[in-house]
């Protein structure tokens, strides 16, 4: 975990593993994407339509992802159909 190795200064109150870790992480990020989408930031400038995902490039697909990031149905068929 390259983010918990470069900040030893930052004090934990408790040890985590890194698999909890990245879990929290993710989630904090997935969060602060809702949060923009909620305030409407991805859709101020003229686009086409888009679809938000997270990955982490070396673990398995996050379930549900897609579902709960984007609120369009036909962008979210199209991915599925893709995505397989």
């Amino acid at each position: 975990m390259l983010l918990r190795q470069s900040r030893d200064d930052i004090p934990f109150e408790r040890k985590l593993d890194d698999e909890t870790f990245a879990q929290n992480a993710i989630e904090a990020f997935v969060t602060a994407l809702e949060e923009l989408r909620d305030e409407g930031e991805f859709t101020k400038a003229p686009h086409q339509p888009f679809l938000l995902l997270v990955e982490v490039s070396d673990s398995a697909p996050i379930e549900g992802m897609a579902e709960r990031l984007n609120v369009d149905e036909d962008i979210l068929s199209s991915y599925r159909a893709f995505a397989g």
